[in-house]
């Protein structure tokens, strides 16, 4: 049986609970510095989805034992897209953000995090063939242009694209098509299957997939010199970061517009920038200042074509 989507005006208990899944990922960037203190950046991805997983299934079986566990792919099709749905942001995701994070700053991580909504809306236009709106196009651009100017990009020489500086910008840009391909094939999948059924089984086959990549890397993590703040991080990355926001975000979405959701897009940017100058010191340069004005801009285009769409003249 297929799942009906019913979208009405958002109440404000949805509102607040998509607020507070961005509260909580404004902190992801900060959380997953403390825990490479400690771990790689593949084990902390590891840590943190293996926890998430783990999570999931205890909750599952005896928080809710009537809840689906898993999505059973009726088509050859759902299989490759159940597959794709836990492979792109619980492996490929993970691995490229946290290897750009940890040769960048958290501020710079939560700006670049800021462009997520529009590199799901570019990819709904490739897999969805979702027609883009002049508004959206220039909203790409605009904070395409202001992404290369946070990563002090050097428009003059193509060698720039090689530069040690650039690298750890372009793998947190690379890994936001990992995050959004969760919405867009999420949009896919779910008018056949649970919320619940897609996520367990998204989690499984990411963690499966990050656990032979991190057992390649070196073996298992070594718990003997690791800091309780690096603990402390891996549990609220995982269980409360991952898990809980997830499910929160997944069920809630089903029932709010588009135009609503737009109200939120600006939390994890701005507070998480707010966190890395608060709690680590971080700082940018004028021009990186004026990149992540040309970001934020370029989400606010999209959120105001989302939110007041322009009308076809009869």
């Amino acid at each position: 049986m297929q799942v009906k989507l019913v979208i009405a005006p958002m109440k404000l208990k949805t509102l607040l609970l998509l607020t507070g899944c961005n509260i909580v990922w404004s902190f992801h960037p900060l959380l997953g510095k403390l825990a490479m203190e400690s771990f790689s950046p593949a084990e902390t991805a590891w840590l943190r989805y293996g926890s998430a997983a783990l999570a999931y299934w205890i909750a599952s079986y005896f928080f809710r034992p009537g809840t689906p566990k898993l999505a059973h792919p009726r088509t050859t099709k759902d299989l490759f897209l159940l597959l794709l749905l836990g492979l792109a942001p619980f492996t490929f995701s993970p691995i490229l953000q946290l290897m750009g994070l940890a040769q960048a700053q958290s501020i710079d991580n939560a700006l670049v995090i800021a462009m997520e909504p529009i590199m799901a809306a570019f990819l709904a236009w490739v897999v969805l063939k979702e027609k883009l709106s002049r508004g959206q196009w220039v909203s790409f651009l605009v904070a395409i242009f202001g992404f290369l100017m946070l990563a002090k990009f050097d428009f003059r020489s193509i060698a720039s694209f090689q530069d040690a500086q650039f690298i750890p910008f372009l793998l947190m840009l690379m890994a936001l098509w990992g995050e959004a391909s969760y919405s867009v094939i999420g949009r896919i999948l779910i008018l056949k299957y649970q919320p619940e059924e897609l996520f367990g089984t998204a989690i499984l086959v990411g963690v499966t997939a990050l656990t032979l990549f991190a057992f390649t890397q070196g073996g298992s993590p070594d718990f003997s010199t690791v800091k309780a703040s690096s603990v402390l991080a891996i549990l609220c990355l995982g269980p409360v970061g991952t898990t809980l926001t997830y499910m929160i975000w997944m069920k809630e979405i089903r029932h709010a517009p588009v135009a609503s959701l737009s109200i939120t897009l600006f939390i994890q940017p701005v507070m998480g920038a707010w966190i890395g100058t608060f709690f680590l010191n971080e700082s940018l340069g004028v021009t990186q200042w004026l990149g992540a004005a040309l970001i934020l801009t370029g989400v606010a285009i999209q959120a105001k074509a989302d939110l007041f769409p322009r009308k076809k003249l009869a």
